[in-house]
């Protein structure tokens, strides 16, 4: 259905990608690598990307347990993880040929320090309604090519391997940070059977971690097919959390709010960047939040697990200090505001309700009409699109 939705409530969620993914493991990993020559490593943000500590996870439930929204319920992030990790050792001894993992419930690499009680920290989160977790992926890359790279000895990758990290993302990002495509240039995927194998393994791996499967998922880098979708629905997955447009497929594939694909899973597509590592991250969210509540639309903010760590960057202190200010200006501003996690507001557009964590079920009037969409784009250019929406309306 291309119709816009409108619905009756001031409803807040908080997606946020990357969780339990590896990354550069430390400023000593970082300060090796840079010293055989790749110069370049810092220059993007990513290249900080670690793993987060507990005590970033305790952090950011701090700051969320301080809110609470018109229930009394304090604001949630819906946590997509990546579900396992490279186990570096294994495939090294395999001569690069195996691909072996470690999924969340095993722990993490040898050299991977300080990260013990970080599960227990997720499941903490989770049973004081803090974080609620979604499937993002097995493990957020191209293993095959990677281990293809590592086969043919490229340079990067064994240096990376040798400190337990499998790239530089200034290096490889764009060659290897996808789960289901198969040639990101080409942009083709996997066939069925090969994302099935990869899906069935995360979905297990989700269980054994979480002890419930995913009811939501979204795709690393917005890069999915049809098949995928398929393969998503067979292993009991509702919802999809995505931008409006998907990456790898050559035609432009636009989706919109609440539409549902063939299977009857509904879109749930993002409409306010928050990355509050950037300075005017919270002024741009909450006047994106201010034109979709006039506009009677659901405010899904995207963000990553990068914003709030600390172990190479401390990304952390500034990114909570301006969550905080986010939350209390949307709390100030509209006291009547409901937080809820992916799936919650996955059961309301299917279902027309959903039941909060009070166990209190609350009913949302939704209905739709045609005029413009207010997907995930440039701030002007909603701006606009809503200026033109309400003139049109006031005639």
């Amino acid at each position: 259905m291309n119709s816009t939705l409108y619905i009756d409530k001031k409803i807040v969620i908080f997606e946020s990608d990357d969780w339990g993914m590896l990354g550069m493991r430390d400023l000593d990993a970082f300060e090796r690598l840079k010293a055989k020559g790749y110069h370049q490593l810092g220059e993007y943000n990513w290249d900080y990307y670690s793993l987060e500590l507990p005590e970033d996870m305790e952090a950011l439930y701090r700051v969320l347990s301080t809110h609470s929204d018109s229930f009394g319920l304090p604001p949630v992030f819906t946590c997509y993880f990546v579900v396992a990790n490279p186990d570096y050792e294994k495939i090294k001894q395999a001569g690069y040929r195996e691909f072996h993992i470690l999924d969340l419930s095993q722990g993490f690499p040898g050299m991977w320090k300080n990260r013990e009680n970080l599960l227990n920290s997720y499941k903490e989160g989770i049973k004081r309604g803090l974080i609620y977790p979604g499937y993002h992926g097995l493990c957020h890359f191209h293993y095959d090519a990677w281990l293809r790279a590592l086969q043919n000895g490229e340079r990067d990758v064994l240096d990376c391997i040798e400190e337990h990290v499998s790239y530089i993302p200034s290096l490889r990002a764009d060659a290897l940070c996808y789960d289901y495509l198969d040639e990101s240039i080409q942009a083709s995927f996997l066939s069925l059977e090969a994302q099935e194998e990869r899906v069935k393994k995360g979905v297990e791996a989700f269980e054994r971690i979480f002890g419930f499967p995913p009811a939501v998922t979204t795709a690393p880098r917005y890069a999915w097919n049809l098949d995928t979708e398929k393969i998503w629905h067979k292993y009991g997955i509702n919802y999809i959390g995505a931008g409006n447009r998907q990456v790898g497929i050559e035609s432009g594939i636009h989706h919109k709010l609440g539409e549902n694909n063939q299977w009857g899973m509904p879109y749930l597509i993002r409409n306010v960047t928050f990355e509050p590592r950037r300075v005017n991250a919270c002024q741009d969210a909450i006047a994106e939040i201010d034109f979709l509540f006039k506009a009677q639309q659901p405010a899904i903010l995207e963000t990553h697990s990068i914003n709030f760590h600390s172990s190479i960057k401390n990304f952390r202190e500034q990114s909570l200090e301006r969550l905080d200010q986010l939350l209390y200006l949307i709390e100030k501003k509209y006291p009547d505001v409901v937080y809820l996690t992916s799936q919650q507001f996955g059961d309301i557009l299917a279902k027309g309700h959903c039941y909060l964590r009070n166990e209190e079920r609350m009913e949302v009037n939704i209905h739709r009409t045609n005029p413009i969409y207010l997907g995930k784009f440039y701030f002007h250019k909603k701006k606009s699109a809503l200026k033109r929406y309400f003139k049109t309306r006031s005639k």
